[in-house]
């Protein structure tokens, strides 16, 4: 359980850093504004963002896996696998996210996240 909660806080911290750069990486480089500006600015739209569309979003995507490419009745007998590859999804799509960060490549958190999904 505390594993979880880790991955999915470094999930969070991975997916805002990722919305951050793509959304402001273009305005801080050219100098229309600064480090404590895009800062609050990006809190305030990152939380926004979050709190009032979030929902509909992960609704989407859940309903487009659950329609398309996931078949939930495979994992019927054991719960506990179905856990532990949805855990590895979490933890291989918030790594590659924080390593394109880092390296400054833009990518999608939700191509990453379904992605991960589907692999595992």
């Amino acid at each position: 359980c505390i594993f979880g909660i880790c991955v999915a806080l470094f999930m969070a911290f991975a997916t805002g850093a990722n919305d951050v750069a793509n959304s402001f990486g273009s305005s801080l480089g050219s100098g229309a504004l600064t480090y404590r500006q895009v800062v609050i600015i990006a809190s305030i739209c990152e939380f926004a963002g979050a709190s009032l569309m979030g929902s509909k979003v992960i609704e989407t995507i859940g309903k487009m896996a659950e329609e398309e490419c996931f078949d939930g009745s495979m994992h019927a007998n054991a719960p506990a696998l179905l856990m532990i590859a949805m855990l590895g999804a979490l933890v291989a799509s918030a790594s590659w996210l924080f390593i394109a960060t880092y390296l400054a490549l833009p990518v999608s958190s939700t191509h990453s996240l379904v992605g991960a999904t589907v692999g595992s």
